[in-house]
Formats: structure tokens, C-alpha cells, sequence
């Protein structure tokens, strides 16, 4: 019975012990995470870019997820455009989402028919922010500051285009247009037609 009792207690100080290293690398960590959250949101820019830029190269997930929300929602747009390429250039794929207007256009109509399963597959951003991709009827495409564009040539002198920009801290939102032309112009209606598009990065 006593040697019952001593196994109980050696098991109980054992998991104290355990307990307590926990909440101790627990507290740590959150004090680390809080000091770097400081950093990325520091009143000097310089400061605040060096941060995410580091953050982004980061093994830590959370610190990479930390440094995405915060340059996204931020309003500084050279935050948003570093936050924007590292996705980019992270991602083998990017679906978009378009949506079409209850009471759509032709030419809107035409916009989501062709586009409405749109993936950006094996995406890439340039040293010269040029955008590389796969895509149906994709023509590359660029960063801009705060955003992205990228061009769509369907050909019959049609040409289309979808820009995006960060709108919060898990969202790109913009719009695909179309530029149909004269020829194509009078069978839709009319010469230019655009719809809402949309990046969820969460």
C-alpha cells in the first residue's frame, strides 16, 4: 500500500513539473509573438517592412500568418504589395471568385460563363513584379502598388482584364473586366462589361 502511495506521488510532482514547464514555454511564447506583433505594427514603416519581410521568410506558421493579416489590413501599400508577392510566390494555386449581378449584362454574363472556374496555377512573381501564370486565355499579368493585374486575351480583339487590390486582412477584391470592342460590342450589348472578383486568402 505504501509503495502504491509513493508511485501515486511521484506520478503527481512528475506531471506538476511537466504542467508547469508547459505554462512556462506557453508565457514565453506569447511574450514573444506579442513583441513581434509590436514590431509589425511599429509607427516607423522602415521598421514595420523589415519586420514582415522577416516574418514572411519565417519556419513559424503563425508568425507568417501574423505578418500576412497585418500588412494585408494595414494602409501602408508597400506592406501589401510585399505581403501580396509572398503569397503569390507561396501558393502552387490561387482560385478566384467571380459573381455575377442579378440582373447581369450579356457581357457580364459572358465574363463568368468563361471565367467562373478561374485558378491561377503555378503562379510566380518576377524580379520585375511581372506575374507569371497558367490560366485559361491568361496573359500575364503585373503587381501594382497595393494589388495585382492581370490581363486575359480571348482573342477576336477582345481583351480582359482583373485587378485586384488587399481589402482587409484576408481578402484581395476588384474586378474582371472586358473590353469587347465594336465587332463583339453589338452582340453583348455593349462595349465594355465588368463583374465583382475576388481572392480569399484565409
Amino acid at each position: 500500500m505504501r509503495q502504491i502511495i509513493w508511485i501515486s506521488l511521484l506520478l503527481l510532482v512528475g506531471a506538476i513539473a511537466h504542467a508547469q514547464d508547459a505554462l512556462l514555454k506557453a508565457q514565453e511564447r506569447a511574450k514573444y509573438l506579442g513583441d513581434y506583433k509590436a514590431l509589425l505594427e511599429h509607427e516607423d514603416g522602415t521598421i514595420r517592412l523589415a519586420a514582415i519581410e522577416e516574418a514572411l521568410l519565417s519556419e513559424d506558421a503563425l508568425l507568417r500568418s501574423m505578418a500576412l493579416e497585418t500588412a494585408l489590413a494595414s494602409d501602408d501599400e508597400r506592406l501589401q504589395t510585399t505581403a501580396i508577392r509572398w503569397y503569390i510566390n507561396e501558393r502552387e494555386q490561387i482560385p478566384i471568385t467571380l459573381t455575377l449581378p442579378e440582373r447581369a449584362t450579356d457581357g457580364q454574363k459572358y465574363i463568368y460563363q468563361t471565367w467562373s472556374s478561374l485558378i491561377l496555377i503555378n503562379p510566380e512573381v518576377t524580379g520585375q513584379n511581372e506575374i507569371k501564370y497558367r490560366a485559361s486565355y491568361g496573359a500575364g499579368g503585373q503587381l501594382i502598388r497595393g494589388g495585382m493585374e492581370l490581363r486575359f486575351n480571348p482573342g477576336g480583339g477582345m481583351g480582359c482584364t482583373m485587378t485586384l487590390k488587399a481589402a482587409g486582412a484576408a481578402t484581395l477584391l476588384g474586378q474582371f473586366s472586358c473590353n469587347f470592342g465594336p465587332s463583339y460590342g453589338k452582340r453583348y450589348g455593349a462595349e465594355q462589361a465588368a463583374i465583382v472578383a475576388r481572392i480569399d486568402l484565409s
